[in-house]
């Protein structure tokens, strides 16, 4: 079952140009839900007349070939997590790091225009997460350590008692494991 899904995956995705290609894995790489102001950062009309038409058709297309879906009730696209493991399989080394940079330098932005020393609940954390798992994913190790130390680890472990979150946040560092 598991080759069968993979070859309909593998055909669905190389029916689209490299442009469409190149933002389904962008949008996989975020790794959760997306809202629209999010998703524009991977916009590739942006320098082109009428550009959010564009992008609503182009996310309006995937939608219709069922590799995104629109969440009606939380303002988001959305990928299948199997879509979602098959296109970010597909972005190319060379893609990674621009793709992590612009997730991180967007909820950066976010961030830094709400900032705050303590949250009250996981959920006002997850721009401050976002960066993090941004920065594992470009393999900027050091950084997400001192972002994870800095940003979160005090909220998430003394501030809300989310023990098993900060755990779950700091497996990525250490892949050899704990000891």
């Amino acid at each position: 079952i598991k080759a069968k899904r993979n070859h309909i995956l593998k055909v669905a995705y190389e029916g689209l140009d490299d442009t469409v290609q190149k933002l389904l894995s962008q949008m996989a790489a975020l790794g959760n839900a997306i809202d629209v102001d999010t998703l524009n950062v991977f916009n590739p009309f942006v320098d082109t007349e009428n550009s959010l038409q564009l992008f609503d058709a182009l996310l309006q297309d995937l939608e219709g070939r069922g590799l995104i879906w629109w969440d009606n009730n939380n303002f988001q696209y959305d990928l299948h997590p199997v879509v979602r493991g098959y296109a970010f399989s597909q972005l190319n080394d060379e893609d990674k790091p621009e793709t992590f940079d612009e997730i991180y330098n967007y909820f950066e932005i976010q961030a830094r225009g709400n900032y705050k020393a303590k949250f009250s609940s996981y959920a006002e954390m997850q721009n401050i997460i976002a960066m993090y798992n941004a920065l594992l994913g470009a393999g900027k190790y050091d950084a997400a350590a001192e972002l994870f130390w800095d940003r979160l680890a005090e909220n998430l472990i003394n501030g809300l008692g989310l023990y098993h979150k900060a755990y779950e946040l700091l497996l990525p560092l250490f892949p050899n494991g704990f000891s």
